[in-house]
């Protein structure tokens, strides 16, 4: 029987479709590999330049004609030509390379050794991933891919493992949060959302934003605008229009305030740096899987927009994971309001209420989000699921 050792090489297949959401879970997913396992990884990008822009500072052009990043993943182009890889893992069914898929073909018809051929699916909830996970996938030519579904129970492929959080931001970073009232990493674990002792006003809150142009951030802004509670909400470089009407500049540290309303520009972060971001503010806006996946480890209650789907198919996604994390009540219903799942005449008062009642509950959601995290802790690592799956299919090389 193979062991770990003899499924060193690895080729991460990348095909960016949710620009930086499907970058990010491979750069993570690779970069695990190769820290906890050992494995040499090739991240294979159609759009490498997505994935270099997650890299800060961005690495020099490695002389294996790609990119070299700091972890030792080596990323390269879509049609980079195929190397004798171990494991090649297909991900989010982004179909493989020409290239890799017709030297695998002809491995087999040869009676050579082929990969081990994994599909990485996107991460759900719902029930039926723990029935999907694990099946044998027949394709032409002779070649089994073998599916591998996230999700949030031990039948499943389990969640992209904590990162190891920053001893210290990036002078940039650390500037804008100070200048937002923050100490930089390491906010109070109290959170507190009262008067202290000296009854003074309760602080300001501090939020980050990444989410669709889809999503109802400007009605969102609106309600924090004329809430009951001061926010100063941290929006990334690059991103684009959505906000409203609020003309927030381009530089770092730019702001635009309205009411109870702080709008902060702060630089486009490495992914560490995004960590340490979404830990030291007080609730957090996200998108898709990978920024959704960090703000949970960052126990702070947040605001999930997912990638919406024709029919609202999303609302399922959104409804099963709701379920599972037991978020607080005025949360829940906030959450499903912004993925559309409460549209209908009076929506602007209506975000309005669902603002201010979630910020009213916001101490009882800082505590359900650290105690989720700890039930997330209980889960499989997804890099050892993956290593895992590929050792008990190696047997089965052709």
């Amino acid at each position: 029987m193979p062991d770990a050792l003899n499924l060193r090489r690895w080729d991460v297949i990348c095909r960016v479709v949710d620009h930086y959401g499907d970058a990010g879970v491979c750069l993570r997913l690779a970069r695990q590999l190769a820290a906890r396992h050992g494995c040499t990884v090739r991240l294979l990008a159609d759009r490498p330049e997505v994935v270099l822009d997650l890299i800060q500072p961005r690495p020099d052009s490695d002389t294996s004609h790609g990119w070299r990043d700091r972890s030792g993943v080596l990323i390269v182009g879509w049609d980079a030509p195929p190397q004798q890889a171990d494991v090649v893992l297909e991900t989010f069914s982004g179909d493989l390379p020409p290239a890799i898929l017709d030297d695998m073909r002809g491995a087999v018809a040869r009676g050579r050794l082929v990969p081990v051929w994994l599909d990485l699916e996107y991460l759900s909830a719902e029930p039926w991933v723990e029935s999907c996970h694990g099946l044998p996938s027949p394709q032409p030519g002779g070649l089994t891919r073998w599916f591998a579904f996230p999700g949030f129970t031990a039948r499943t492929a389990g969640l992209p493992g904590p990162q190891m959080p920053l001893t210290k931001l990036p002078p940039a970073l650390a500037d804008v949060l100070a200048g937002t009232g923050l100490d930089g990493p390491g906010l109070d674990d109290s959170g507190s959302a009262g008067r202290d002792v000296n009854d003074t006003p309760k602080r300001p809150l501090t939020a980050s934003v990444f989410c669709y142009r889809d999503s109802p951030l400007p009605a969102l802004l609106d309600a924090m605008q004329s809430g009951a509670r001061d926010v100063r909400l941290l929006v990334p470089g690059g991103m684009p229009g959505g906000l409203g009407g609020r003309s927030l500049g381009p530089q770092t540290g730019d702001t635009w305030r309205g009411g109870r309303l702080t709008l902060v520009r702060m630089p486009f972060v490495d992914q560490d740096a995004y960590d340490a971001i979404l830990a030291a503010c007080d609730l957090n806006l996200v998108r898709g899987e990978d920024s959704f996946v960090r703000a949970q480890w960052a126990a702070r209650p947040l605001l999930w927009a997912a990638y919406r789907q024709p029919d609202d198919a999303h609302l399922d996604k959104v409804d099963a994971w709701l379920a599972r994390s037991a978020m607080p009540q005025a949360w829940a219903d906030l959450n499903r309001w912004f993925n559309g799942a409460i549209p209908g005449p009076g929506t602007e008062g209506h975000a309005v209420a669902l603002w201010r009642a979630a910020i009213d509950g916001i101490d009882t959601a800082r505590e359900e989000a650290t105690r989720w995290r700890r039930a997330l802790l209980e889960l499989p690592r997804l890099d050892d699921v993956l290593v895992d799956l590929a050792l008990q299919h190696a047997s089965r090389l052709q």
